[in-house]
């Protein structure tokens, strides 16, 4: 009697790392009372709250406007205003974008000169008073109503499957959620981040079975 014993691996036993990407988006509007600084309320909208415009596989949303009275675009002179850009590090090309603004190509205590919002402590106007008086400040109400979707691309190389999650159409938690009810499942609600804000980490999980 010959008896054989074979081990046969099969495709069902194999399993694959997802490789892909992320693009998140914004939708609504937002306002912050201003009324302590005798403003008017102040509006945004999702392009308003979203800085920058386009992040890698994430998305920033602001929740709280502060304004300066020394804050300007532009000097008196009408020429761009030049100030540094604390949260950059030297070299930064002329023309390429900081955090902040648009680089110069000039550098200062190896942090990168700007032309956009000057906010910073140190002003390059030698006549400005270094410390920034406060005009407004405001915490942007209504953004926990805002929607967050997710459109997401992901390929298992191996078995040379694609998988997306499309944001059309749009459907309450499969592809899009309140930002309230994204913090609610992080144990926050807005009221304890509009303040100083907070990072929030969103895993997508893929359990898939190819025969």
């Amino acid at each position: 009697v010959i008896v054989y014993c074979m081990v046969v691996s099969g495709s069902y036993m194999e399993t694959d790392y997802a490789f892909g990407s992320a693009v998140l988006s914004v939708e609504g509007t937002g306002y912050a009372d201003l009324s302590d600084a005798n403003m008017a309320e102040m509006v945004f909208d999702s392009y308003d709250v979203r800085i920058p415009e386009q992040e890698k596989n994430a998305i920033f949303i602001a929740t709280r406007v502060i304004g300066y009275k020394q804050q300007k675009r532009v000097t008196h002179d009408g020429e761009q205003k030049i100030c540094m850009d604390m949260e950059s590090q030297c070299p930064c090309n002329a023309g390429e974008y900081t955090n902040n603004g648009m680089a110069t190509g000039g550098c200062l205590d190896t942090k990168c000169l700007i032309n956009g919002w000057c906010t910073d402590d140190q002003q390059m106007d030698s006549e400005k008073p270094k410390n920034m008086e406060e005009k407004y400040d405001g915490i942007i109400t209504g953004v926990e109503h805002m929607i967050i979707s997710f459109q997401i691309v992901v390929e298992f190389p191996i078995f040379g499957v694609t998988k997306t999650v499309n944001i059309h159409p749009k459907k309450r938690g499969y592809n899009s959620w309140k930002l309230g009810d994204i913090l609610k499942g992080a144990g926050e609600d807005i009221m304890s981040v509009a303040d100083k804000g907070a990072i929030i980490v969103a895993n997508m999980h893929w359990n898939c079975k190819y025969q």
